[in-house]
Formats: C-alpha cells, structure tokens, sequence
C-alpha cells in the first residue's frame, strides 16, 4: 500500500484535561504510527496552530517513521481558551503533559517555534524527567530561563 498524505480534518483529535479547576477541551493532529514521537509546538502569532505551524513537517517526519502530534495550545486554533495570570509557558507544559500521559507514550522528540519552543523548555525543565527529548526554537527578546553556551547573555 502507498502512502498517502495526512490531512488536517483526517488527523484532528480532542482531548479533556483538566487545569485550574477548569476542563478544557484540548485539540490536536495525530499523524502517523511510528514507534517514536515527535510533538510540535506552535508560536503564538495570528492564526497560529499546530497544523498552521508544521504541517509541511507532517509527510516526511511520518514517511520517516514516526508519529506526529501537533497540539493547539489552549487559546489557539480548536482548543480551549483560559485566563492566565501566571506563565504561559508553564501553562502550555502542563497541559502538554497531561496530553502526553492520557496518550500514554513514553518518550517524546519535542521541538518547538517561538512560544511553542519556550514552552519546550518548561516541560523539559519542570515536568519531563530523563524521559524526554526536546529542542526549542525559543524567543528571543525578554528574560528566558534556559540558559544559552554564553552564560552571561540573557535572552
């Protein structure tokens, strides 16, 4: 059988998770069925969504053999919005996280664009354990937690 190319409308998913007391209904694209997992994380532009952001990335990371997950981060695309007095990137990673865990994979290959990629480094910082892998795309303006080669430059 050949492969045929993902769609958005083929792949879209929702999930429920729970967040301040909240239950937000969660939206993402499951692409493919590769042993391994790669999650993309969008900025936080106009009009931005996992499958706005990535869905070039879909055929050839799936033709590659691996699953693709492209979460919609609450307030984007089909997702739930919420009020948030606190971090937005930690609020992405905790809702990341749960996405994980109810999908029950294991291990992730996380990359991330802009917010998407901030959010990277909170989940891999504060909830991810050794059991994930992440690269960021991160911001570039304003104080950032990760820290770069130079450890004098903040970014």
């Amino acid at each position: 059988m050949s492969y045929q190319p993902q769609t958005e409308a083929a792949t879209s998913r929702f999930l429920n998770v729970e967040e301040a007391g909240k239950t937000l209904r969660i939206h993402f694209n499951d692409c493919g069925q590769g042993d391994e997992t790669v999650v993309l994380l969008h900025g936080s532009g106009p009009g931005a969504t996992g499958w706005a952001n990535f869905s070039r990335n879909i055929d050839p990371l799936v033709e590659a053999g691996y699953r693709v997950i492209l979460l919609d981060c609450p307030g984007w695309g089909k997702s739930d919005s919420i009020v948030n007095s606190g971090s937005r990137s930690d609020l992405n990673a905790r809702i990341l996280k749960s996405v994980v865990d109810q999908l029950d994979i294991a291990k992730i290959h996380l990359l991330g664009n802009s917010m998407g990629g901030h959010s990277s480094m909170a989940f891999t910082l504060k909830l991810a354990g050794a059991r994930r892998q992440t690269g960021a795309d991160g911001r570039r303006y304003g104080r950032h937690e990760f820290v770069y080669a130079d450890a004098n430059r903040r970014y």
